[in-house]
């Protein structure tokens, strides 16, 4: 158990260090508490949806489980609950602009070479749909990185000034 939580301490440490943008606010006048619980009720909601529904069980109960762990981590304010959230809402990202390479390169190959203009525009209507799409899903997600850090910060900074607490790079027995 030792080993495994030093080795989650140092990868929790490398993703931290990552020059990651930050807000203050979301959509400048909600504080990163209200929003990421206002996010986190959204996605729970859609989860029991999609679990109704019976799409995706397996990813279904994941997203569940992470939610439910994000919603604690706020309501009670311990950042190390939202952490799996936070990772897995990134790889989902990461899996969506993978998927828009793929989708570009097939759009690309079906117009034909010597019709320039088509392929111009088409790119254009794409891009305009990709950041119309995308841009929330990525902006959301620095919101709650945001309300992450700064609740970690927080953590951080009353246990530097009253022992309190235990850094995050010291392991994770709190969680």
């Amino acid at each position: 158990m030792e080993k495994y939580n030093e080795y989650r301490g140092k990868f929790h440490d490398k993703f931290m260090s990552l020059k990651i943008p930050t807000v203050n606010t979301c959509c400048c006048f909600l504080d990163l508490r209200t929003a990421g619980l206002v996010i986190g009720i959204f996605v729970f909601i859609s989860n029991i949806f999609f679990l109704f529904k019976g799409e995706n069980l397996f990813w279904s109960v994941i997203s569940l489980f992470t939610t439910i762990c994000w919603l604690y981590g706020i309501h009670k304010d311990k950042p190390y609950f939202m952490f799996a959230r936070l990772i897995s809402d990134l790889i989902g990202l990461i899996q969506v602009f993978i998927i828009a390479i793929i989708l570009d390169l097939i759009m690309n190959a079906e117009v034909e070479q010597d019709d320039a203009k088509k392929l111009v525009e088409a790119n254009i209507v794409y891009t305009i749909v990709l950041v119309i799409l995308v841009g929330p899903m990525v902006y959301f997600w620095i919101v709650c990185y945001s309300l992450y850090k700064s609740m970690l910060e927080r953590l951080t900074d009353s246990a530097g000034s009253t022992g309190a607490a235990a850094a995050p790079s010291e392991g994770y027995a709190g969680v």
